[in-house]
């Protein structure tokens, strides 16, 4: 008997609850929120929103590169004309040796024609050991004084010839460092 009272009691309460939420007892209507008013675009504007910033985007690369090409061009130029500049040393070393080289080959040739003129001309075998020697002993002297000439024109063809390429390493190590 006290679940039946309970339940009854229940009902009540829960009628109760459902006529006060009715809607003809409500004082205030619903409200349903109004549409969001958006600004309608043109096609072509919406085209144009697009292709504008994009196109700048693409005009701002572009220049971008313009600028590298040119600066690559630059430093293009500027590193052939170091090459050539180097090439030229080099070359007037290589003729400056060449130069010494053949004075000595025409000395030499000289030397050995009067050494032989000497030698047929002698008496005795003792005097042509002589010449021999004495041939042999200025022969290596020279050799060795025109080999040490060679040497220091060609040493210091290659120490000229490097500077110019040296320079513009040292150009372009100063502009990729001031680029990043």
């Amino acid at each position: 008997m006290a679940t039946t009272k309970k339940r009854a009691a229940t009902s009540n309460v829960s009628k109760q609850a459902v006529a006060k939420t009715s809607p003809t007892e409500i004082s205030e209507p619903v409200r349903t929120p109004e549409p969001i008013q958006e600004e309608r675009l043109t096609m072509s504007e919406k085209i144009e929103s697009v292709i504008t910033p994009t196109a700048e985007a693409f005009q701002a690369g572009y220049e971008k590169l313009q600028a590298s090409f040119g600066d690559a061009f630059v430093h293009s130029k500027a590193n052939m004309e170091a090459m050539t500049a180097s090439a030229k040393i080099a070359a007037e070393g290589m003729k400056q040796a060449s130069e010494i080289s053949m004075a000595y080959l025409q000395s030499s040739a000289a030397l050995a024609t009067e050494t032989a003129k000497s030698l047929g001309g002698v008496k005795s075998l003792q005097e042509a050991v002589e010449i021999q020697a004495d041939y042999a002993k200025s022969a290596m002297s020279t050799y060795f004084a025109e080999f040490t000439k060679v040497s220091d024109v060609m040493l210091g063809a290659m120490k000229e010839s490097v500077k110019p390429i040296s320079e513009r390493t040292s150009a372009v190590w100063s502009s990729i460092q001031s680029a990043r």
